[in-house]
């Protein structure tokens, strides 16, 4: 089995910060590369972060297997649809793996072959940070804030400061645009927090945290008070795209004290026992 990862060097010279899709990947690479291992052979290519291009493709490859870190707003099949015309004719069959449940189905819809696998986190590596609880009347957004979530982000500070929250933040890797922090310092320090605002990853890891979370990036999701909003949530990658109890954020901030903190724990799936249940017909 051939591996490309967050390692990859022309994708890590373009990698401005740590993001998502790279902590994805250490956690892919330790937990689910195994499981890989045990069903591709050895001309099978795999990614678990940068894009797979032509020249990456080995002679005779087999089955590639792309994980797909984003769910584009615009043309988001055509897409991948251009990358399955570039490669389909130097392999076998090509995997999508993404965990965006409606993108999969969108894919499949299309005659692409994509395996839903929900976003999960390494829930006892994230835990061993957690710190007592010691800001009650502040709230933390953590998430690097990029061009499309300078709006919303604005919105919420000021919402929250009106509620008699003080609002303090962590992007790339800095709180508040001043203090520098490792990958450590962030987890004690948000863990120091009751409440959170975030997506994706970010939301997960603070709730194994302890921490009740806002769903908000580039759009507002609310607030998961229930078992059946975290699983519309985690069909999503808790990203906004859908919302749940409430799309007020003044009434979300009521809540909040309502909000369950429960989290996917990566080390509980197999990714590939996923996809060869799911897609029995292509993957033999």
């Amino acid at each position: 089995m051939n591996l490309i990862d967050h390692t990859n060097p022309i994708w890590a010279s373009k990698m401005r910060r740590i993001n998502g899709a790279y902590t994805y990947s250490q956690d892919l690479v330790k937990y689910q590369v195994p499981h890989w291992e045990k069903v591709l052979g050895e001309n099978d290519l795999i990614s678990t972060c940068p894009k797979i291009y032509e020249r990456d493709v080995i002679d005779n490859c087999g089955t590639i297997i792309q994980y797909l870190h984003s769910y584009p707003y615009e043309r988001p099949v055509e897409k991948i649809q251009a990358v399955v015309d570039e490669l389909s004719l130097k392999c076998n069959r090509i995997v999508f793996v993404s965990g965006y449940k409606e993108y999969v189905r969108r894919l499949t819809y299309n005659g692409i072959n994509a395996v839903y696998a929900p976003m999960s986190i390494d829930v006892k590596a994230v835990q061993e940070f957690e710190q007592p609880k010691i800001h009650s009347n502040r709230i933390i957004y953590f998430g690097n804030v990029v061009r499309e979530k300078v709006s919303l982000f604005n919105k919420l500070h000021q919402s929250c400061k009106e509620a008699g929250l003080e609002f303090d933040y962590i992007s790339t890797g800095r709180m508040n645009a001043k203090i520098e922090m490792t990958r450590e310092e962030v987890l004690q320090t948000i863990s120091t927090y009751k409440y959170g605002i975030g997506v994706g990853r970010c939301a997960q890891e603070m709730m194994a945290l302890g921490v009740k979370v806002i769903i908000a990036g580039q759009r507002f999701g609310g607030l998961i008070v229930t078992e059946e909003d975290y699983e519309r949530q985690l069909a999503t990658n808790m990203n906004g795209r859908v919302h749940t109890h409430s799309l007020s954020l003044r009434k979300c901030l009521k809540n909040i004290d309502n909000a369950i903190t429960q989290s996917n724990d990566i080390t509980e799936v197999n990714h590939a026992e996923l996809l060869v249940e799911n897609l029995s017909n292509v993957f033999q």
